[in-house]
């Protein structure tokens, strides 16, 4: 639900869904403190997000939820406006507004449009390049413990991979993500968060899993990131580091980025918050992913971001 009337009102904005949701949300935040329309704004987001908005300086105040209390922050109040635009309330009984119905309000994936854009179009607002970059603030300690995970004594590209996914139709075979870490071995060196690897043996685990701002430091270092679709392929591309991600039932020209290469193999068509999702048996979207066309996709920005800093320049 989004009703903004920028008459100055106090704004509740209700940062909902996944991890990678809620990071794709960050850039609406920034533009609606930047119109100045607004008195005072609150975030409202479930606990284990928290840290994608905890030194977010375009807030004043941040409500952790538990999950089953973040759609109370999704009521209407008649002297807020509201932005929570994945999901709507509603009241069953007009006299009881706690007997409520939530609902999502949008299925974006087969708008062939990126999902920022499509948020952007609900809000009736326009967000395009700089405007529409992902957001997420760290501090010094996130810096110092990013800084202690890369030795000096091993020369070889870093490349963070994550297999983790909460939805079985978007993970990548075990047997296939080894096949890649064979054809990678001796060229760049594996690291991965504790439990977002599993199957496959990387060179280092971060153990025990760092936070969000930590992870969003540690990827500003790696030079490449492999993921399926979810939150680590959402926070390459909000610092700036190239990525390759595999989609199988989600569409990347919706949740993809242009930091590198979204990669599907075009065996179906994505089914992801479709009907045609439940009834799948077997995923042959991922299964049919080629190890070597993820390879080759590694290599090649890892040898794209060498010959830039090589030249002096950013990646």
């Amino acid at each position: 639900m989004i009703k903004l009337t920028g008459d100055g009102r106090r704004l509740v904005f209700v940062a909902s869904g996944g991890l990678g949701d809620c990071l794709l949300l960050t850039p609406f935040l920034r533009a609606l403190r930047r119109s100045g329309k607004y008195g005072a704004i609150t975030v409202a987001v479930q606990k284990n997000a928290v840290q994608i908005y905890d030194h977010n300086p375009h807030l004043d105040h941040l409500a952790p939820c538990h999950g089953d209390d973040l759609f109370m922050w999704a009521l209407e109040e008649p002297d807020a406006d509201l932005f929570a635009p994945y999901i709507d309330v509603r009241s069953h009984e007009r006299e009881n507004p706690f007997s409520v119905r939530v609902e999502p309000v949008m299925a974006p994936n087969p708008v062939g449009r990126p999902i920022i854009a499509q948020v952007a179009q609900m809000a009736g607002m326009e967000l395009s390049g700089e405007d529409a970059a992902m957001e997420i603030h760290t501090t010094p300690e996130d810096i110092q413990f990013a800084r202690g995970l890369f030795s000096e004594d091993d020369s070889r590209p870093v490349l963070y991979i994550n297999t983790s996914s909460n939805f079985v139709e978007k993970q990548y075979p075990a047997d296939k993500y080894r096949e890649v870490a064979r054809l990678l071995e001796g060229k760049v060196r594996l690291i991965s968060a504790q439990d977002c690897a599993e199957g496959v043996d990387p060179a280092h685990v971060i153990c025990p899993a760092p936070g969000l701002r930590a992870l969003a430091e540690i990827m500003k270092r790696v030079d490449c990131v492999l993921s399926v679709d979810s939150f680590p392929q959402h926070l390459a591309a909000a610092v700036g580091t190239p990525a390759v991600t595999l989609f199988g039932a989600s569409n990347p020209e919706v949740f993809g980025h242009d930091n590198g290469y979204n990669i599907s193999s075009g065996a179906c068509p994505s089914c992801a918050d479709t009907p045609r999702r439940k009834k799948c048996q077997r995923h042959v979207c991922m299964e049919s992913i080629d190890p070597g066309v993820v390879v080759d996709a590694v290599l090649n920005l890892i040898e794209a971001r060498t010959r830039v800093h090589a030249m002096g320049g950013s990646p």
